[in-house]
Order: C-alpha cells, then structure tokens, then sequence
C-alpha cells in the first residue's frame, strides 16, 4: 500500500487498533471474572470447612479428618494469595496499559486525521475541478463539430469563444489542484512514516504486554497448582497411616476395667496365668506416656522405667515417634511433659545406629523438635533449645546421611507424581513415610550424568529446610558449611544457591581488636564558638572548604539545623543534599541527552515501556508529575547503560523531583546518589550488593533481636522475604504516604550512610516485636510485608529517634560483608569445580 492510498485506508487501521484495544479489555474483564469466581468459591469453601465439625484427634482415623479440614483450609490460603496476585499483577496492570494503550491510539487517530484531513479535501476538490474541466472541454467540442449556416454563424461563434474561455479556466484550476494536491501529499508522505512507527511501536507494546501477562498468569497458577499438590500429600500422608488395630487398641486401652458382676475363688496357678493375660503391651504403654506428656492426661499405664526398656529397640522407637506425630497438631504442651518429652528423645538421639531405620528416626526427631513447645511470657520455647546441646548434632556423618535420605526420598515421590500413574494408594511423603525404603530405590547422584533441573530445586529445597533447621539445633558453622557444600557439590547446585544455603548459617566471629579512630586535627570546641555566629547557609558553604572538617561539619549541620529545626527547613535541607551529592555530579548537559532520546527511544529499548509503566503506577496520585519522573529515569537509563532502569529507581528520583521540582538537578543528584553509595550493584542484574545486606540484615537481627531472630528461624523467615524495598529504594516505596518520616530518614543517611538503612529496620522490627512474638510464618508475613505496617503509630516524625537509639557501627557491617564474601568465594569455587 503507497502513502498515497493511506488517506484512503486509515478507517482499516484503526479498525485494526480498535480490535487491539477490545482484546485488551475483554482479557481484562476475563482475568476479573476468574478472581470472582475464585473469590466466591473460596468463600463458600470457607463457610463449608468451618461448619465441618470434629471429634477430639485421638487416633489415626480422627487425625486424618482434623487434616482434611487443615488441607482444605491452606487450599483456601493458597487461593486467597492467588487472587491477590491476579489483582496486584494482572489486573490492575492490564487496566493501566489499557487506559494508556487508548490514550495512545487515540493521540495518534487525532495526530493523523489532522494530517490527512486537507489532503482529504483537496483530493475531493479536485475531482470537482477536474469533472467540470473535462465536461467544459467536451462542450466545446461539440460547438465546434457544430454546421455553421449564416443564420447560426453568429451565434455559434461567440458560444465557441465563451466555452474556451471556460474550458481554458477549467484546465488551470485542474491544473493548481493537482498542484496541490501533490503538495499535501508530499507532505502528508514526510509524516506517515512517524505515524506508522507510532503505531507500530504501540501495537508491539501491546502484543509484549499481553504475552508477559499470559506468561506472569502461568507463574503464579504454576505455584498454585504445587502448593495445593504439596498439601494433598499431606493430607495423603495421614490417609495412609489411618490403622484399625492401632485405634482399637488405644480405644480399649483408655477403658475403664469392667465392673465385677459376682466375685469367685481363683487358685494360685490361674491367676498366675491371668496376670500373663493381662500385661499391659508396649503400645499401650507407649500411648500412655505419650497422652501424659501431650494431654496432660493422667494414665495409670504410663511407666517411664518400663518405656526407657521399650525404646532400645527399633520398633519401641517407632511406635513412640508415630504417637507423637499423631498429635502434632496439640504442639502446645505444658512445662512437666515438655522437660521429660526432651530427656526421651535424648535418649532415643543417644541409641541411634548407623542403619537406615536410626537415620529416619533422626529426620523426624527434628522435624517433631520444630513443633512441640511450651510459652512463657507471650513467647514460644521449642523442643530445639533443649535438644541442641545433645552432641548428636555435631555428627557431620548423619546430617548428611539424613539429608540424602530426605532428598531420596522426595525426589521418589517428584517422579511418582510426575509419571501420573494411577495406584490404589499413594506414596507418603518424605517425612512421614518409611525412609529406608524410599532411599534405598534411589542411588546417589552420579556426577558424570547431568542432573535435572527439577531435581536440583527438589534438592535445594531439602537442604535449605535442613540449613534452618542445623541453625536452629546449633550445630557449629564450621560442620554445617561442610555438609551443605558436600550435599550442593553431589547435586551440583548453582553458586547463588549455595550462597543463599551458606547465608542461612551464624558465623562464628572472633572480636579481633577494634580499629582506632584517627586523632581530630581541629578542636571542636573551639570549632563550635566561630559556627555560632554564621548563618545555616554560611556553614553549609563551610562544608567544601576542607576535608577534614567536612565529617564534624556535616553532622553539627545535621543536627544543628535540621533535628532542632532551626531556620528555614526545606532550604537548609535542598544545600544539605546538593552538599553531600555535588561532587558526584557529571559534566553532562540533561536537556541534550534527553532531546537524543525523545528522537529516538530505541536508545533505551524496552526500558521505555517498563518505566512508563512504573510511573504510572507508582504516582498514581501526582500525574502532574509523570512526565518529569519518565524524562529523569529514561535519560538516567540512557546515561548509565550499565545499571539503566531498575523498579524501585522511580521512588527515588521522585523524591528528588519532590524537592527540588527541577529535571535536570534531580537527574543529577540521582546520579551522585548511585555514584556516592555505590547503588550500582545493587540495580545490576543479579542485585549483588542487595544480597549481600539482606544477609547482613539477618546477621544483625541475630546480634540486636536474638528473640526476634529466633522467631524468624523456627518460622522460615528472613530478611529478603520483607526488606528488598527497604534498601532498594531507601523506604521511598514504603513511606510515600509519611513523606515527613522519609525526609528524616534521608537527612540522617545523607550524614551517616547505609548504616541508618539498617538501623531503621532494625527499628521497625524492635517496635513490631511484640506482634512477632508467637506469630505464625503467615502472620509475620502479613504484619511486616503488608501496607498496614506504615499505618502503625510509631511512624510519625519521633520515628528517627527511635533508629538513632539503635547501635550499628561501620566497623561491624565490615566485618558482616567479609563474612558474606568468603561465603560468596566457597560458593563460587564449589560452583566452579562442579562445572569443571
């Protein structure tokens, strides 16, 4: 099609782009109709499960109901975060694109019509002109075909001369129409290739869209579809251990003896063999034990001398470690059954063998150490801290053994599952089932054949649950080091994956001598008499004249000026900031490099979607600055290919923008800001440098909230499950609504540097403590990830005294990232030579 049939054709194309933004729509409202009707299924479902009612767990049969009503109720968990997701990251994203998709196409219909419209017109003109040329010179034609007599030669004549008057005027109106018309369309052909690209680019725009959303929907189905897997295994596990003799058994246990209808005489030698008869079993024994120390329950068979007998061997051991998983669901127990359930399970951690019977006994004594606990003062003691000064835990050997076995295990059931054979009874899982036999189907990995990627996560998974759990049982940094890098070098792990494993474990540091401050080469004091009379301003301009004042400067302007409130606020802080920036600022003019953009985006290439899509929904409130915001961030992608755009960078040159209403100064200070703190790394792909904190972070939470850290193990928490956006944009994500909180923070890491990041969360956490304390891994999730966290009290502007109160040094996190990068080397090499 030429650009001169576009005029003509443009009703087509957008007739195209209409069909585009119908598809965009409908899959909006498709995606809105499926979290309906999960919302309405999940809530029947709910309404369904709460009305199930349950008789007390005591045996296999009931247990097994109490967990078919928790498996429907994660079911209903995993669908609620489910339509979360589809609300967070489909849906409202697919209404964004839509409205500005629209907004677009039509900006472009208007930009084209515009252009089209005269040469619409003069195209029509000239079929007018040209009609009356050609019918003026048929006329004359015909006159002069006309017999002239001398009645008509009078006539004739001067109707000949009027028609080529006519016919004469007709052909230069013809002839300026073309004229014009070829020059409209000369000009029209100069702009259809911009509108074409437009259109082009918006249309690709579209489809990319479209096609992430699909793929994003695939994720989060994907991990739908495995939880709800993993959690009908459960359910499957305690189908499978429902046992009638077992049941029946403790059921005529807990009975009463009959009543004696008529008393006879009984020789010595029957009631001799009537005691025989009547010995109590072992299970019932064992049963008796178990309901003391659970229950609570008083059982006259309940003889501790007699159970030490029963738990030499491996079928006493059994039976008592199958009772208490019976009743893991009653995981709160009193102070009594609490010390003497872990004097029991010493005792059985004391007779393990090396077969692989013991090795499964030792997996679910640990599993069962995370469950039972006692609570005092508002916090919960788990068996763990009994149990972790049984020097068992120091044995590399069986850790590992365990662990291989576990993973065996797991990935027997992966495979089982996977293949979709059909059986009359499905396999437990690993815990729960029978070890020794799983693990025995299954050999070690043999390195000289690839391993599968499904099995290295299954194996991951594994060890990381078994990284906790070492953490938790104490077992020194040095074993566990070695057995995660034996277990990662067998399954040939990646090199992030073991650094993630080997942050998981409390280093033990030596307090080496602290470093000495350098000696002051200026008295303060007298310092301190000559700032009393300057100007906020005038010490500000103090602050490039000599380095060595610069550090005492900046803190007394800090604390002078911008804590007590002295003088004007907002001026002092904007010189605070440039002060602390400027020397980072490039020799590099800002309105240049964004006019090369704005003539040709695909200098930033996919960047320039991505970050209007940030913009947009990261200032949904303040759209007078959305145009600012995406001029700063595409020209800084522009400017530093190396980190270009990362999410998160949107929050903190909006800030900039906040204060400084300037482009171009607010382009700048977001390149000292990176250049200043080293942000680089921590934008890259990979977030090297994020890595690195989020383990500090957990390190630090160890040394300043143990109670709190010590929650956060038993429930599989840490830093990088709350706090990315806290470093990743200095709370500038998380405090937009308390803009005054997030100056304070700012001012005070203008002066003091990374270190407040981390005294802030550590804030946050001492001040949400006590609704940590006995939270759930949901709960904690829920209070310290959710929106509601910046609504607490605490964030208003006495916030920053409560992160000045908490002690990180500089020579700490020194040490914390030395830590991290031995960590990040042995990962590395393990990495190295399994690719070797």
């Amino acid at each position: 099609m030429s650009f001169k049939d576009m005029p003509h054709s443009l009703n087509e194309i957008f007739s195209h782009l209409n069909g585009g933004s119908f598809e965009l729509k409908s899959l909006s409202l498709f995606f809105k109709g499926i979290k309906n009707a999960f919302d309405t299924f999940s809530i029947e479902l709910n309404k369904n499960t709460d009305s199930f009612k349950l008789l007390k767990p005591e045996s296999t049969l009931t247990q097994s109901m109490h967990s078919l009503k928790r498996y429907f109720k994660q079911i209903i968990t995993s669908q609620l975060s489910f339509i979360n997701s589809l609300q967070t990251d489909i849906i409202e994203p697919l209404d964004l694109f839509y409205d500005h998709f629209i907004g677009n196409n039509i900006e472009i219909k208007i930009h084209s019509e515009d252009t089209s419209k005269p040469i619409k017109s003069a195209y029509a003109e000239l079929q007018k002109v040209k009609a009356n040329y050609y019918q003026q010179s048929e006329t004359l034609e015909k006159l002069k075909r006309t017999v002239i007599t001398a009645n008509n030669q009078q006539t004739i004549v001067a109707q000949q001369k009027q028609y080529e008057i006519s016919a004469n005027i007709a052909q230069e109106n013809y002839k300026k129409c073309i004229d014009e018309v070829n020059y409209l369309t000369a000009i029209y052909e100069s702009e259809m290739p911009n509108l074409l690209e437009s259109l082009q680019q918006n249309e690709e725009s579209r489809i990319h869209f479209i096609k992430s959303t699909a793929e994003k929907h695939i994720r989060h189905y994907q991990k739908l579809i495995e939880l709800q897997n993993n959690y009908l295994i459960e359910f499957s596990d305690s189908v499978t251990f429902i046992n009638s003799n077992f049941d029946i058994k403790n059921f005529i246990g807990r009975l009463e003896n009959p009543m004696k209808i008529q008393e006879e005489f009984v020789d010595y030698t029957s009631w001799k063999n009537m005691k025989k008869i009547d010995e109590v079993s072992d299970l019932e024994i064992v049963n008796s034990v178990i309901d003391f120390l659970i229950l609570n329950k008083s059982c006259k068979f309940a003889d501790f001398p007699k159970l030490k007998e029963i738990l030499l061997s491996n079928k006493g051991k059994d039976m008592f470690i199958q009772g208490l998983e019976c009743l893991k669901h009653n995981e709160k127990i009193e102070n009594e059954g609490f010390q003497k359930l872990a004097e029991i399970l010493k005792q059985i951690l004391s007779s393990l063998e090396d077969d692989e019977t013991s090795q499964m006994h030792f997996c679910k004594i640990i599993a069962l150490s995370h469950v039972f606990f006692i609570e005092s003062n508002g916090q919960k003691c788990y068996l763990t801290e009994l149990l972790k000064t049984d020097k068992i835990w120091d044995n590399e050997k069986r850790w590992i053994n365990a662990i291989q076995l576990a993973i065996s295990a797991k990935l027997l059931v992966d495979k089982e599952s996977s293949q979709k054979v059909s059986h009359s009874r499905k396999k437990p899982s690993f815990i729960l089932s029978t070890l020794k036999d799983l693990a025995l189907k299954i050999p070690l990995p043999n390195k000289e054949k690839s391993i599968e990627k499904s099995d290295k996560s299954s194996a991951y998974n594994i060890l990381s649950h078994f990284t906790y759990q070492m953490s938790n049982l104490s077992v020194s940094s040095k074993i566990a080091q070695s057995i995660v890098m034996k277990i990662a070098d067998n399954y040939m792990l990646e090199a992030d994956r073991i650094c993630t494993l080997l942050s998981q474990i409390q280093i033990e540091r030596d307090s080496g001598p602290q470093k000495k401050r350098p000696t002051q080469v200026f008295d303060p004091k007298i310092l301190k008499l000559v700032l009393e009379y300057l100007s906020p301003i005038e010490t500000l301009d103090l602050l490039t004249l000599n380095k060595a004042l610069n550090g005492y400067l900046k803190t007394y302007v800090y604390y002078t000026f911008l804590v007590k409130k002295r003088g004007n606020i907002e001026k002092i802080r904007k010189k605070h900031w440039e002060n602390q920036l400027k020397m980072y600022f490039p020799p590099t003019d800002y309105d240049a490099l964004l006019e090369k953009i704005s003539k040709n985006i695909e200098f930033i290439g996919e960047m320039n979607d991505i970050i209007d899509m940030d913009v947009n929904r990261s200032y949904q409130g303040k759209t007078e600055m959305h145009q600012a915001l995406k001029n700063v961030l595409k020209t800084y992608a522009f400017f530093n290919p190396d980190v270009s755009y990362c999410q998160g960078m949107n929050f903190i040159a909006g800030t900039f923008l906040q204060i400084f209403n300037n482009e171009s100064f607010s382009f700048k200070c977001l390149i000292g800001l990176v250049k200043k703190f080293d942000m680089g790394p921590i934008f890259q792909v990979g977030v090297p440098k994020l890595r690195c904190m989020l383990y500090q972070l957990d390190q630090i939470i160890e040394i300043k909230l143990p109670d709190i850290q010590k929650v956060f193990k038993l429930e599989g928490v840490s830093a990088g499950f709350f706090s990315s956006s806290w470093f990743l944009t200095l709370f500038s994500s998380n405090l937009q609504s308390k803009i005054p909180v997030l100056l304070q923070i700012w001012d005070y890491f203008f002066i003091k540097g990374w270190k407040v990041i981390f005294k802030a969360s550590v804030a946050i956490l001492k001040l949400m403590g006590p609704k940590i304390r006995g939270g759930t891994f949901d709960e904690i999730m829920s209070l310290i990830t959710g929106a509601n966290l910046y609504t607490e009290e605490f964030f208003n502007e006495g916030f920053i005294d409560y992160v000045k109160e908490v002690k990180i040094t500089n020579s700490l996190l020194g040490r914390l990232e030395e830590d991290y990068n031995k960590i990040l080397a042995l990962s590395n090499r393990a990495s190295f030579r399994d690719s070797a």
